[in-house]
């Protein structure tokens, strides 16, 4: 079995994530291309610290968990096949006191690279990460950002698993009774559902209507996500 190690990731935000010292940006990043195409991004790095400093940046794997937005991720040593592999950028590099540094991101798509999702994340630290392995720094040392790959040629496909009320017994008596609805990403490309619902009552009148992830939450292929409202 797989070591899964958590770390402090940056999920759904719109604003940098600070820890410690520094803050990095974006939180998500979402990048397309062919097979045999380089596609190209970047990350900033901010310094908030009164004095300049170093910063180790690593790629890793990460695993997506059912109904929750925090991700598993791998540990580089134990697995780093596939996208972080693809990846390259400057594995160290120092920031001004109280400067920002936009950090070049490659992405090298291999000609015989699957379509469809391939994901990864960048994580950067003030600690070199050997040193964060051997001494079990805390979380707070690291900060992810996650990078989603689409390689051309891939499809979405999704499929409703089930849709229960939140409160059964409700749901003849409250209009307004919360629902959870279960969707399944059958597809290879990764995908934010939305929709609404809507109560209808014997006469065909609409009395009730509530937004499906409002909030743009992602499905990995082959994973499985509730929504609730």
């Amino acid at each position: 079995m797989r070591r899964i190690v958590p770390i402090l990731a940056v999920l759904s935000m719109l604003a940098p994530f600070a820890a410690h010292a520094f803050s990095v940006a974006p939180a998500i990043i979402d990048l397309s291309g062919a097979r045999g195409s380089v596609a190209t991004t970047s990350v900033t790095i901010t310094n908030t610290d009164a004095r300049e400093k170093a910063y180790y940046l690593q790629a890793v794997k990460f695993e997506p968990r059912e109904d929750s937005d925090a991700p598993r991720f791998v540990p580089y040593e134990t697995d780093h096949s596939g996208l972080p592999e693809w990846l390259a950028f400057e594995k160290k590099v120092r920031v001004l006191a109280s400067g920002s540094l936009k950090v070049p991101v490659a992405v090298a798509v291999p000609a015989d690279a699957l379509p469809g999702a391939h994901y990864a994340a960048i994580t950067v630290s003030d600690a070199p990460y050997d040193v964060v392995s051997s001494r079990g720094a805390p979380v707070q040392a690291r900060v992810a950002v996650l990078l989603f790959l689409t390689v051309e040629g891939g499809s979405a496909k999704l499929a409703l698993m089930d849709f229960l009320p939140d409160a059964p017994k409700n749901l003849r008596t409250d209009a307004s009774a919360a629902f959870r609805l279960r969707v399944q990403n059958q597809g290879d490309v990764v995908v934010a559902p939305q929709g609404t619902v809507e109560l209808v009552d014997l006469f065909g009148r609409t009395v009730a209507t509530a937004p499906v992830n409002a909030q743009g939450l992602r499905v990995i292929p082959g994973r499985t996500r509730a929504f609730t409202g």
